[in-house]
């Protein structure tokens, strides 16, 4: 499952010591870089998880459903992350705005699956209107 895939890859991102993240020139030039990088890591997991659970064929009102446990998930999974940065002796520390940025990207996440009007999980057509398995 990708969701699961995704959080292993934001936990060895988040959990790296500070000391082996590589210093490239190009995170000086971009305002906040590591804010950038935070926002985009957890809308990509609140996508993941949204298509997670909306493919779910069993789950009555599943988009619904998908559209409020895939941000929830994606917060909770937020604070941990930061928490455990504090706890851990890593270099690294807890940081308010770390997590803000992890919302505002969760919120973005949010809101391109709320805006998602394409049938998931059905089969495509060609250009002739026939169906591709």
């Amino acid at each position: 499952m990708p969701a699961v895939g995704w959080a292993m890859l934001i936990a060895v991102a988040l959990f790296t010591p500070s000391k082996e993240i590589p210093s490239w020139s190009i995170t000086d030039l971009i305002p906040f870089f590591d804010k950038w990088v935070h926002g985009l890591l957890f809308l990509v997991l609140a996508m993941f998880l949204f298509l997670a659970i909306h493919k779910q064929q069993s789950i009555k009102h599943r988009r619904l459903l998908a559209l409020w446990l895939a941000p929830a998930l994606s917060a909770a999974y937020g604070l941990l992350t930061e928490l455990i940065q504090g706890w851990l002796n890593t270099g690294r520390t807890a940081d308010k705005w770390d997590f803000g940025a992890d919302l505002l990207g969760i919120f973005a996440g949010f809101f391109v699956c709320l805006l998602w009007k394409k049938p998931l999980g059905k089969p495509r057509s060609d250009y002739n209107g026939n169906q591709k398995t």
